[in-house]
This record gives structure tokens, C-alpha cells and sequence, in this order.
């Protein structure tokens, strides 16, 4: 099934990196042609959207290819490390009966969540996960607000290195189409 993902995109880094949401992006599937996209582009640029009270909240715009916020999700070059700013929800349970955190488990409904988002596990070199956030203003992954559907499924924050470089935005489990799970660039030096 292809899927449009609307993205809510926190903040990071620089002076406003305390992970706000101030930006969004609208992704098609990573093998689309980006049609879609660009009429939605055209449709809604220019749209007031409202905040839950009814009052204007912001206009809808493109990004400017400068942002700094979108850089850290749309890099110009590719990059092989890319970490969650909002956590992974698994495609399922990765604990045994007695509840313990099974790590061959872990890994393999990683690399399904990948594979669904199309990255095949040719294309990973590895994974670390754990609870914690990676970036500054973003929270623990049992502290981050999912739909109630997701709410069962174990979440984590993860970092992925490609084997080769990628350009993204990267996103993966099965909270992607709505921005959770989504990865920003490293910036390797």
C-alpha cells in the first residue's frame, strides 16, 4: 500500500533545538515520483491553518532550502548514521515470556520496520537502541504521546548506520506515516 506520511518536524537543533514542532513535511513512498507531493504543494501553499480553538495558527509554505531544522531531516549529501528524534513503534513484541528484552528479537522487527519503509536489511550495517532520547528537547520513549492503536507495541529510539550513505527523511515503524519514528542526520567528523 502506498502511503502519503505527514510529518510534524521538532526542532533540534540551534537556537529554538528544545523539540517543538514548528515545521511540517508532507512524504511520499521513498519510490514515488513526487507528483503528489507537488499538487499538494500547489493546493495548500498559501492555507491558514487553525489551532484547536478555532484561531489562526500559521500559514502553510514551502521550506526554505536554507532551513536548518529541515537540513538535520533532508540533508543536501547522504548520510550513513541516522538517529530517531521521535521513537520507533515496533511491528511487534520484543520480550520473551518472562519479559525480558530479547536483543535477536529486537533486531529483527527493526529490520522489518526498515524493510517495510524501504530499506532492505542488505542495506543496514547495524543498530543501537535504548530508551533515552539521542537529541536534546526530545523525550524518553515511554514519555512520547502515540495514537491509542499504537499504544501496546513497544517503542524505542534507535540509531541506524547504512551501509552507504542515505539521503532521507528517514522514517521508520509503524507510527511513520504520522512522524513517529522519525530519524535526523549525523553529521560525522
Amino acid at each position: 500500500m502506498r502511503r502519503i506520511s505527514y510529518v510534524p518536524v521538532p526542532s533540534i537543533h540551534g537556537r529554538f533545538g528544545d523539540g517543538s514542532i514548528r515545521r511540517a513535511m508532507i512524504v511520499e513512498p521513498p519510490n514515488s515520483t513526487g507528483e503528489v507531493a507537488h499538487m499538494l504543494e500547489l493546493k495548500l501553499g498559501g492555507c491558514i491553518l487553525s489551532d484547536s480553538r478555532g484561531q489562526p495558527a500559521c500559514c502553510l509554505a514551502p521550506a526554505d532550502p536554507e532551513d536548518w531544522t529541515f537540513a538535520q531531516y533532508l540533508p543536501r549529501s547522504e548520510r550513513k548514521v541516522w538517529r530517531t528524534v521521535t521513537p520507533i513503534v515496533l511491528h511487534g513484541f520484543n520480550s520473551d515470556r518472562r519479559g525480558t528484552i530479547s536483543l535477536a528479537k529486537t533486531e529483527r522487527l527493526l529490520l522489518r520496520s526498515f524493510s517495510m519503509s524501504g530499506y532492505g536489511e542488505d542495506m543496514i550495517e547495524g543498530f543501537a537502541f535504548q530508551g533515552a532520547p539521542w537529541w536534546p528537547g526530545t523525550k524518553h520513549a515511554s514519555a512520547i504521546r502515540v495514537p491509542d492503536h499504537l499504544s501496546g507495541y513497544p517503542r524505542m529510539h534507535v540509531e541506524v548506520r547504512f551501509r552507504r550513505g542515505v539521503r532521507g527523511p528517514v522514517l521508520a515503524g509503524i507510527g511513520r506515516h504520522y512522524g513517529i519514528g522519525l530519524f535526523a542526520a549525523i553529521i560525522e567528523g
